[in-house]
């Protein structure tokens, strides 16, 4: 019962961002970057669980090109599938830069535009290197919702 309260809760806070527009704001840079970067370092834990399937729920996030002066926006992609040496997917947010692009538009990419990935498993959410540097610039309440389900990060 537990597991599934869990699961829905993970569910409903994805939808929560699923529904609105990615926004961009004045996250923590140097943070960011590290996370990212060990997010890359353990990208094979999520493709060794993509590939057995032995999770729930697999997300990756990826840099969208963007007409805006920086050029682009992290986006969550869902619905993942491999075909070849490339993924296939749907875009989990509502882009913010882009009117062309909307949640559940189709896109194709490489495993190297992969910066960030997530999974459910045991009721716990792994990855997710990227929301954990934004946990302090979240609501009290959403940011408790985000550290019950976080699982520990890899080593």
């Amino acid at each position: 019962m537990l597991i599934q309260y869990i699961v829905a809760l993970f569910l409903a806070v994805v939808d929560l961002f699923n529904e609105k527009p990615n926004v961009n704001y004045d996250f923590d840079k140097a943070a960011m970057e590290v996370a990212l970067k060990e997010a890359k370092r353990t990208l094979p834990m999520f493709l060794e669980a993509f590939e057995k399937k032995n999770a729930g729920r697999f997300y990756v996030k990826v840099l969208m090109a963007c007409p805006d002066p920086d050029g682009g926006e992290y986006i969550w992609i869902d619905d993942l599938n491999r075909v070849g040496d490339d993924f296939t997917g749907r875009y989990a947010n509502v882009p913010g830069c882009r009117e062309d692009v909307r949640r559940g538009s189709p896109l194709r990419f490489k495993r190297d535009d992969i910066v960030d990935w997530s999974f459910m498993r045991d009721g716990k959410m792994h990855g997710s290197y990227s929301t954990r540097v934004t946990l302090k610039d979240m609501s009290p309440s959403e940011a408790d919702e985000y550290r019950r389900i976080l699982a520990p990060l890899p080593d």
